[in-house]
């Protein structure tokens, strides 16, 4: 009991000590970005209780990258003085990206701005010529259009100001806050970028700070992207020199953005020119919805086989379905219906066709590094446990805590007896049995045995999955397309009839 005692004594004056560390000025950056609330008596970076000032500490540094360990370390100190965007840090659900829920977007797709006035850092030509490169680099990953005004009204209003300009976001002289923006909307000020032109903006030098990146910074959050702590992002919201290199949009960026506003025209059309295959030729991911059917993804085309395996509509391409989701490496069914899939390092939760959150890091429920890029996933109704298959490897997964199951990853050889290793994809079908598939190949799994059942693997190309011998092999058409040619033979055979009645009469 004493030992406890002397324990909770030690940890207090531990916590408590570390705190105390914390000055008034961090406090308040605490609050101006997003970490304290700042009303009433803590306005001023006052009235905090211990435990207020420790959570805040601690999501300051997880949310920069740093260890969470409640420290004023040197590492820490060296983030706080690091300048920065003037917008808020948001979070929730340690999700990687926020740009949707509190950023919003623009409802159109052609938007003008307006440079209203030039810093004496840098030429008019200069400026000019790295704002509208900064456009020109979102428009070229997005459904957006830009186009510049140089009088009237203008969605987005650029200036250079000081200390007080006239919203509620004075700025603090060199070093520190460099630049704000307001978010799309319908206010005066929405959608609106300032620059504090006490800061030096340079252009490719070592010294100030790079408007190339400032711009392109403010210009995302114009657009409704709110802060990533993807770090190499564009909208990490700490300045990062560049030496020199050009400064390019991350895939962080191009996600975010492409989730708002749809990827663009020309790679849209490129996408259309591909051609769905009338067999499945190779499974990327496979899943099962409570209506028994089954999702395939292969070669970048959705495949969707009803309760008795026949396709039951033409396949659609991945980025007509999931418009933001590239590629997909394993999926699976949760015990609600939903189906997750997962990419890379990074899932998303869909209910249908509609999307219920996501994409959120892998690592957040405790992925591990070399659970990257995996081979399959799978519920099994044996035991309700999820199970992640990699290599030679896999991993069972508890929906309940949301965590991987310790002592995992095993080798799939020692349990999964006579699957393959470097499978492609694997489901649970409506008899309960596991089906997992390599190549050409399947193989059921005998519950029962624990090992695949006698006779396989088998080839599942028009046996598992039935070939869709209506495919046309000409240019892939769209639903919409193939319902208007539809449409026009129900019309002339109208038409054909109603002449054949007449000549009958």
């Amino acid at each position: 009991m004493l030992m406890i005692f002397f324990h909770m004594i030690v940890y207090f004056i531990k916590t408590h000590g570390e705190l105390n560390q914390l000055k008034n000025h961090h406090i308040i950056y605490l609050q101006n970005n997003g970490y304290l609330p700042k009303y009433g008596n803590k306005s001023s970076g006052k009235g905090f209780k211990n435990f207020e000032l420790l959570n805040a500490l601690k999501k300051f540094q997880e949310f920069a990258g740093l260890p969470t360990t409640g420290v004023l370390d040197l590492i820490t100190v060296k983030k706080f003085n690091q300048p920065r965007c003037g917008m808020e840090d948001k979070f929730s659900n340690l999700r990687p990206k926020r740009y949707v829920t509190q950023g919003g977007k623009w409802h159109k797709k052609l938007l003008t701005f307006q440079i209203l006035n030039y810093s004496n850092d840098l030429s008019k030509n200069q400026i000019d010529k790295t704002i509208k490169d900064a456009f020109h680099k979102w428009e070229a990953v997005s459904r957006l259009k830009f186009t510049e005004r140089s009088n009237g009204i203008a969605d987005i209003k650029i200036k250079f100001t000081r200390s007080n300009h006239g919203d509620p976001y004075p700025f603090d002289g060199p070093g520190g806050t460099l630049a704000h923006a307001f978010y799309p909307g319908t206010h005066d000020l929405s959608g609106d970028i300032h620059f504090d032109d006490d800061e030096l903006f340079t252009l490719n030098t070592m010294e100030g700070k790079d408007l190339s990146w400032v711009v392109l910074h403010e210009l995302g959050h114009s657009l409704g992207l709110e802060h990533s702590h993807e770090k190499g992002a564009i909208m990490y919201p700490w300045y990062e020199r560049h030496d020199g290199r050009e400064i390019v949009l991350h895939e962080d960026d191009i996600e975010g953005i492409q989730f708002l506003y749809g990827i663009p025209d020309n790679e849209k059309h490129s996408h259309d020119k591909n051609q769905p295959s009338r067999c499945v030729e190779k499974i990327d991911a496979v899943t099962i919805d409570q209506r028994g059917y089954v999702t395939v993804i292969s070669k970048g085309f959705v495949y969707t086989f009803d309760n008795k395996l026949d396709l039951s509509e033409q396949p659609v391409s991945l980025h007509a379905k999931f418009n933001n989701i590239k590629e997909i490496d394993a999926s699976f069914t949760k015990i609600n219906g939903h189906i997750i899939y997962i990419h890379a390092d990074k899932f998303w939760e869909y209910n249908g066709d509609r999307l219920i959150k996501g994409p959120i890091l892998t690592k957040n429920i405790g992925f591990t590094a070399d659970m990257v890029n995996l081979d399959g996933a799978v519920r099994w109704h044996l035991n309700k446990r999820v199970y992640f298959f990699k290599g030679n490897k896999y991993w069972r997964f508890n929906e309940k805590t949301y965590r991987i199951d310790p002592d995992y990853p095993k080798l799939i050889r020692d349990f999964w007896i006579g699957v393959p290793d470097n499978i492609d994809g694997v489901f649970e079908w409506t008899n309960n049995y596991l089906y997992f598939f390599k190549g050409l190949n399947y193989y059921r799994f005998d519950n029962k045995r624990l090992m695949v059942a006698d006779g396989y693997p088998l080839t599942f190309q028009n046996k598992f999955f039935r070939c869709n011998e209506k495919l046309s092999l000409g240019p892939y058409t769209s639903a919409s397309q193939h319902l208007s040619f539809n449409l026009f033979l129900m019309v002339l055979f109208g038409l054909f009839f109603i002449c054949s009645s007449f000549k009958l009469k």
